[in-house]
């Protein structure tokens, strides 16, 4: 509906800086100028939208503008769609992650909640990116977020296996084998839950590149007379991309918030196993 960009006002005069404001409406553009000391209002142009969004003076213009206007207008609006609608999807992930939050204080608190209840419902984004998985090459990052394990049979894994191998069996852990098993099995698993966390921001990293590198060609033939194809494919590639940017940043903060939760639980199965018990019976003491 309406688009405005504002310039600082110079410490003197600048006939390069010499608009405050422009404001590019549906049916026309308006210039103000910069009030200085010396001048006691400012004044101001107006252009005139006519057919094929072609430009056209107002004759009570007092003077002319040197401006390419629609090259501005171009310019601000490739803006608008990539800072603002970055802003949206931050801002979508933050409240994403507040409801997380609000999630594990409800079941902590009431102990009623279950993890896996939706908060609010899901949008249409969730549901499209669902849909969307298996698109753009995203299978591999869904089957490594699904859970291996089957539902109802996670507590009969045995983290400890693979690090009582190397002690007798049958024989019990003193307490300085049992807090090296614990502190071994802690360790190895955050930096499983570390390397999966760098997976997903590399991913999130090269996608931000590769549409900053594509808006950066698109802005360096801005003027070139780019015909409408092109313009096309960048506004559907663009929109491609901040789809996938925003299912990348959704899967970065849920990983967070789970490797939280999981990390948790596995301390909580520590403190539980009874072949760690020399080493709490120790800590006691």
């Amino acid at each position: 509906m309406k688009m405005t960009m504002k310039y600082s006002k110079p410490v003197c005069f600048d006939p390069s800086n010499e608009y405050s404001k422009i404001v590019f409406y549906e049916d026309r553009v308006r210039l103000d100028k910069h009030a200085y000391d010396t001048t006691v209002s400012f004044d101001s142009l107006s252009f005139l939208r006519e057919e094929g969004n072609v430009l056209r003076a107002d004759p009570a213009n007092k003077y002319e503008s040197s401006l390419n206007l629609g090259k501005v207008e171009k310019d601000l609006r490739a803006w608008f769609q990539t800072e603002v609608v970055k802003n949206i999807y931050t801002e979508v992930s933050q409240r994403n992650k507040e409801e997380n939050n609000i999630k594990v204080w409800r079941k902590d608190v009431n102990n009623e909640v279950s993890s896996k209840e939706p908060v609010i419902d899901k949008s249409v984004y969730d549901i499209s990116a669902a849909a969307a998985i298996s698109d753009g090459g995203l299978e591999a990052d869904a089957a490594k977020d699904s859970t291996a394990v089957v539902e109802g049979q996670e507590d009969k894994i045995d983290f400890l296996a693979r690090y009582l191998v190397d002690f007798p069996t049958g024989k019990p852990l003193d307490a300085l084998q049992a807090e090296f098993v614990a502190k071994k099995c802690k360790n190895d698993f955050r930096k499983r839950l570390l390397d999966r966390a760098q997976i997903i921001q590399k991913r999130l990293e090269e996608e931000q590149e590769n549409l900053k590198k594509k808006r950066s060609q698109m802005q360096r033939r801005g003027g070139g007379g780019n015909d409408q194809g092109d313009e096309r494919q960048f506004e559907q590639y663009q929109s491609n991309a901040m789809f996938r940017i925003q299912i990348l940043e959704q899967r970065l903060a849920r990983h967070e918030m789970q490797a939280i939760k999981k990390f948790v639980d596995l301390e909580k199965q520590l403190a539980e196993d009874p072949r760690l018990a020399a080493m709490w019976q120790q800590t006691k003491k």
